[in-house]
């Protein structure tokens, strides 16, 4: 087992100081990490070595780079979690720092939540509420604090994302379900982020153990979400003229919370990621081309001073290879496609 504390992911940075979550939903990618077992929320490293980590980071820049806490391996609204979030959080927000920073949870945040949330004056802070209206065989801490979550929310002034995830075919896809999770974004919440399954073999497996049988072309690297569950979805939002906003990627909704362009730049790709849902595209299609010197600025921070690169219409190459890492990291920072070879 071995879990790191700071991960860069492809929608942000992600913290994570606290492993254990006594949720159990079944498809938990935690399987992954053989941490699901831990239920009791466990401290791996103290906030203070935790929040110097982050600050020296070399993929992190103050008021740009999008963090996450407490999305690997807890719940950031568990009481142990919470009060490690909140502790991050508040520095950051004495530093002045305003990277939008994402708790996603299932738990309740009651109102002193929110209050705590609402008293930052600069970290831009988002709630994302997991709620699918995925059955309890799945789920079992059922949806119902989801939902009072998300009225609480309502509110107040903290943008709010229903994360509509996982779909899973024959579990939470009937139109009864679908209908309900449209009906609390549109009267809740600022935007949807719809997303399928990525069952791995071992995620599979314990589904199938539990008798959940999964139904789908699932592989290792891609979450599998039915066309044709995404084509009655749309066609349930456009019958009940459903106007909150309705994304396929995590960062194209936190980016229009800021009103930005996608920060993943994922309109290259357009054909595969965006849907008609999206009020976006024009600020997407507009972006600009990068200029020179911020990249120079952003290679120098990596160690590479005297990396060459070339700027094209659409995209930015480097002549020597980067990782996944730190092209996600240069993407994040230009809101430009960087490829390496």
């Amino acid at each position: 087992m071995e879990v790191e504390v700071i991960k860069q992911l492809k929608s942000w940075l992600s913290v994570n100081p606290i492993i254990g979550c006594p949720l159990e939903c079944k498809y938990c990618y935690r399987h992954d990490n053989d941490i699901f077992s831990i239920k009791k929320p466990k401290q791996i490293q103290s906030d203070e070595e935790t929040l110097n980590e982050l600050l020296n980071h070399r993929l992190f820049l103050p008021n740009s780079t999008p963090i996450a806490i407490h999305n690997m391996a807890t719940d950031p609204f568990l009481k142990k979690p919470k009060e490690t979030a909140f502790k991050i959080l508040e520095e950051l927000d004495e530093l002045k720092y305003k990277n939008s920073t994402g708790l996603i949870t299932k738990k309740i945040i009651t109102k002193d939540d929110i209050a705590f949330l609402e008293s930052l004056s600069n970290i831009d802070v988002n709630v994302l509420v997991t709620y699918s209206e995925m059955p309890k065989n799945i789920e079992p801490i059922g949806n119902e604090d989801r939902k009072k979550s998300l009225k609480n929310l309502s509110e107040s002034k903290i943008k709010t994302v229903i994360y509509w995830r996982p779909l899973i075919k024959g579990q939470n896809t009937d139109e009864k379900r679908m209908e309900t999770v449209l009906e609390y974004g549109e009267n809740y919440a600022d935007a949807f982020i719809v997303s399928g399954l990525k069952a791995t073999p071992k995620i599979s497996t314990f589904l199938e153990n539990q008798g959940i049988q999964l139904e789908g072309d699932f592989n290792l690297n891609h979450k599998y979400f039915p066309e044709d569950v995404l084509n009655r979805m749309l066609e349930l939002y456009n019958e009940k003229e459903i106007s909150t906003p309705l994304f396929r990627r995590t960062s194209c909704a936190v980016s229009y919370l800021k009103d930005n362009p996608d920060y993943n730049a994922h309109w290259s790709k357009s054909w595969k990621n965006c849907l008609e849902t999206c009020p976006q595209k024009q600020k997407c299609n507009s972006v600009p081309k990068p200029e020179k010197n911020k990249v120079e600025f952003l290679l120098g921070r990596l160690g590479y001073d005297d990396m060459e690169f070339e700027i094209h219409e659409k995209y930015l190459k480097t002549e020597s290879n980067l990782t996944k890492e730190e092209k996600t990291y240069l993407r994040h920072n230009l809101l430009f496609p960087v490829k390496s070879l």
